[in-house]
């Protein structure tokens, strides 16, 4: 009988965040779909537990902590870090970023632990931070088979140290198998504005502001995955990560400031506003960035202006085929990879 082999994704587990969910579920949805005779699993390795816990101890994000580690639990497999394998897929999220908020510097995300089977990278970021360690991570990327990066920060900072060609390809998140939500009514008569942002009790403060026909345009305001205090839309913090999606696709515009708020807009086809920072606009650096209209992105203190933008409301930008080309060449060009790298595993 054939051992069937063993497939290992290598990327933040466990974490109370819906992004890093979003990414581990779609690398696990894809590598399923391209093997679907192989065991493949997520290497369990929560070095930053007790950080989470803090943090969310002084959010008071008590129901989102238990939801998303519910989340978590159902929807994948996982197996020791320290497991036997034939193959370790690494990435997606920020597992390259130097200094971590809560996984710094870390070796294990390079595979200096891995003793058997072959070493790919699939879609990771460093987040505009490389590792001031050269010599050490230019000798781990030594091993791996392939690299794809998830921006073009990315792909500078390993094509410097590797000397050869990186390609950035999308988020997997894209890769996730979803039903999208029953729309019950046109986007035109969707009222709902929904937030999702780490900034969201300065956005609040911003839209207490809004000039009557801004208020009456948005009678629903919604707060996602992020919450400027505990009593603030108390069921919203019940959702999973597909009631989140679902929510989003609901929304009349999305109004985020983080990668993932992004790419949740987009596989959604949904209408959005992004507040920019050094740090999101870093992470969206490559081709994600064709896939709307810049018009989209704006400064805190303009949010107000913005919203009167009615070019903001119109999806024509997400709907031009431009991501879907996006996804498909990027899945195209990680399976064929994946595939040729599995035929020279024995």
């Amino acid at each position: 009988m054939l051992q069937r082999k063993k497939i290992r994704i290598r990327t933040f587990v466990l974490g109370i965040n819906h992004g890093q969910l979003l990414q581990a579920k779609g690398m696990s949805d894809l590598l399923s779909e391209t093997f679907p005779d192989a065991l493949v699993k997520l290497d369990l390795y929560h070095n930053h537990l007790f950080k989470e816990i803090v943090s969310q101890v002084r959010k008071l994000s008590f129901v989102k902590c238990i939801t998303l580690l519910t989340n978590w639990v159902v929807s994948c497999r996982y197996a020791l870090h320290f497991s036997k394998r034939d193959l370790t897929v690494f990435g997606a999220d920020t597992i390259w970023m130097y200094n971590h908020p809560i996984a710094p510097n870390d070796d294990y995300f390079f595979g200096a632990d891995v003793k058997t089977g072959q070493l790919v990278a699939v879609c990771p970021s460093n987040a505009g931070s490389p590792y001031p360690q050269s010599n050490i991570i230019h000798s781990l990327l030594q091993r791996f088979k392939f690299v794809g990066v998830r921006d073009r920060h990315t792909a500078e900072f390993v094509e410097d140290l590797i000397q050869k060609h990186v390609t950035v390809v999308c988020d997997p998140a894209f890769f996730i198998k979803r039903k999208s939500a029953k729309k019950t009514q046109s986007s035109v008569g969707r009222k709902q504005l929904s937030i999702y942002a780490n900034s969201c009790a300065n956005i609040k403060v911003q839209l207490e502001i809004l000039d009557k026909s801004l208020s009456l345009e948005f009678p629903s305001l919604v707060y996602l995955g992020y919450f400027p205090n505990f009593y603030t839309n108390i069921t919203k913090q019940f959702l999973g990560i597909f009631g989140v999606l679902d929510e989003v696709e609901k929304s009349k515009i999305l109004i985020t400031d983080t990668f993932h708020g992004v790419i949740m807009a987009l596989m959604t086809k949904t209408p959005f506003v992004l507040v920019k920072s050094d740090i999101v606009m870093s992470r969206l650096q490559g081709p994600i960035l064709d896939c709307f209209d810049p018009c989209r992105i704006c400064e805190l203190h303009e949010l107000n202006l913005k919203l009167k933008d009615q070019r903001i409301y119109d999806d024509c930008d997400l709907n031009d085929g431009k991501l879907e080309e996006y996804v498909r060449v990027s899945k195209d060009h990680i399976c064929r990879m994946l595939v040729n790298i599995n035929e020279s595993i024995k």
